[in-house]
């Protein structure tokens, strides 16, 4: 934002602005300032300064007189430098004398809370950019904005412990920045004299303690259980990957430590359920809050509701993603150990087993299947249709329980590492994706699973077979002379720039029906580009066919 873009002009104490957003009038601006209070934000200065020197004037035709007017929820306390609306309230600003806004933005979190620049989804999920709320003792001491209010996790006043309040008591109204700064909402409700008696129960104060104090620089880190410490990043990180997890729960199977919920299901993401408002931000950052810092208190019954109740409305696989994350993470061992000592003890894992199968040495749960094998339950299901696992059946209590061999989930798992994909065989043989499908159509390359073989959803192959198709080859070949020119190289750009009419999965399959001589200089074959196709054979075929 450049210093000199107003077009100043000192004029006995006063300040002349020449600017085009202006119109072409001539606005005398007082030479005073009013002083930035504790915390405050940037449309909060912007709206007082307003407020006082320009009483017959709102901030909007104040910063443009064409008709061109922002929207009148807009708060602008993010800051973008695209932002028409943006630079013309700095500008206004600058030629009251503030220069430095970085701590009236809220730019200044983005690195604790995103680790970078934030998507659009992400700065709808943690910031105010339209309506506002606020703390009526607060607004009582001192009529203006704070920042920290535009934080869509901070939801309680630790001064005054009391819930922040965003609609309005008396009417229902989303409250509007210039609204409260002004001091009364449009049915007349004064905002400094709602009160509010109601006092947050102890675990969200608790949590608010941490994010406010994060957020503000008083803590730089943070324990968890299981000793380990947090940096502010670290522990914005783990909140929101927590606040996903919680994402489209049903509130009522998350009733902890006296948390009231009018809603049905959380909405984090923004994505789909009922409308987010503080109360839910309140609940599910609560609730991450101790998922992060204290999982024993509740990890093992958010694990029980997804991986065995399937409650949630969001996709399982998804949370299992979150969960992945969750064990990857060296700092988050504690959480590791209650996922797996409830998985051990409460689900059908292999410990438990050994009190329902006598065999149980030999079996392994389908969780445990499906972490060795690092696939989803629908693949497990292909697999035993396809005959390569085999499920035990049994039942414990009303539950039934299916145990997969565990010596047979480790071979297949072995031979899947070593399956190759049609791109893989392609660069082998230096030829096309669509050459290896039509070689495989031919079954001139076995393929492992494919569409036409056992409708698997990609064409894949092991490397024996390819071995195989070379070996097969490889019998057909004679011993050619090193500097022989009647034979070229069975390749496929070769046939291509011949113009020859057989295709390259024709021509191989010529060559193993013996209709096709090629040959070989050396000893053995490596790929099927050290394979030689006679060329008189070759211009006769293409004769043949220009003929016909």
């Amino acid at each position: 934002m450049s210093d000199d873009s107003c077009g100043k002009k000192c004029e006995n104490r006063h300040w002349k602005i020449e600017s085009p957003a202006y119109s072409r009038r001539v606005v005398q601006i007082p030479h005073q300032v009013i002083k930035i209070l504790k915390g405050e934000s940037f449309m909060s200065i912007a709206q007082r300064l307003t407020k006082d020197f320009y009483s017959h004037q709102t901030l909007q035709t104040l910063i443009d007189r064409k008709g061109r007017y922002f929207d009148y929820r807009s708060n602008f306390n993010y800051f973008k430098d695209d932002n028409l609306w943006n630079e013309k309230i700095a500008r206004l600003l600058r030629s009251h004398g503030y220069r430095n806004f970085d701590k009236l933005i809220l730019n200044q979190f983005d690195d604790l809370l995103f680790g970078g620049t934030p998507t659009l989804l992400q700065k709808r999920q943690h910031y105010y950019q339209t309506k506002v709320k606020f703390c009526p003792h607060c607004l009582y001491e001192a009529k203006y904005h704070r920042l920290l209010w535009d934080v869509s996790l901070v939801s309680v006043c630790l001064k005054h412990k009391c819930n922040l309040i965003e609609n309005c008591p008396s009417c229902g109204r989303h409250i509007r920045i210039h609204d409260l700064i002004g001091g009364a909402c449009t049915c007349g409700l004064i905002y400094a004299n709602v009160v509010n008696t109601k006092t947050p129960v102890e675990s969200v104060l608790s949590a608010q303690k941490v994010i406010q104090s994060l957020l503000t620089g008083k803590k730089k880190n943070i324990r968890i259980e299981g000793n380990f410490s947090l940096t502010a990043r670290e522990y914005f990180a783990g909140l929101d990957m927590f606040s996903k997890l919680l994402d489209g729960f049903p509130a009522q199977l998350l009733s902890f430590d006296n948390l009231e919920a009018s809603f049905i299901e959380l909405n984090y993401n923004l994505i789909r359920g009922d409308k987010r408002d503080l109360e839910m931000i309140n609940f599910i950052s609560t609730i991450a809050h101790e998922l992060l810092v204290s999982p024993s208190k509740h990890l093992a019954s958010i694990v029980e509701a997804i991986e065995l109740k399937r409650a949630t409305k969001r996709t399982i696989r998804g949370k299992r993603e979150i969960f992945d994350r969750m064990l990857a993470n060296g700092k988050f061992e504690a959480h590791k150990k209650i996922y797996s000592d409830y998985h051990n003890t409460s689900n059908q894992e292999f410990a438990r087993m050994k009190t329902v199968m006598p065999n149980e040495l030999k079996y392994c749960s389908l969780v445990q299947a499906r972490k060795i094998l690092q696939c989803d339950d629908i693949t497990i299901a292909k697999f035993v249709q396809l005959g390569l696992l085999q499920f035990v059946e049994g039942k414990f209590g009303s539950r039934k329980i299916m145990l997969v061999e565990k010596e047979s989930v480790v071979k297949l798992a072995q031979r899947r590492k070593e399956l190759l994909d049609v791109s893989q065989v392609a660069k082998l043989f230096d030829i096309t994706g669509g050459v290896v499908r039509a070689i495989a159509k031919r079954n001139l390359l076995k393929m492992e699973h494919g569409k036409e073989k056992d409708g698997y959803g990609r064409r894949l192959f092991h490397p024996t077979e390819v071995y195989v198709l070379i070996k097969e080859v490889e019998k057909q070949c004679v011993q050619i002379p090193e500097d022989s020119l009647e034979w070229v190289p069975f390749r496929y750009r070769e046939l291509l720039n011949r113009h020859y009419h057989f295709s390259y999965a024709q021509t191989l399959e010529a060559i193993l029906s013996g209709r096709f001589s090629c040959g070989k200089k050396t000893t053995s074959i490596q790929t099927l580009e050290d394979v030689y196709l006679y060329l008189p054979e070759l211009t006769k075929m293409l004769a043949k066919k220009q003929g016909k």
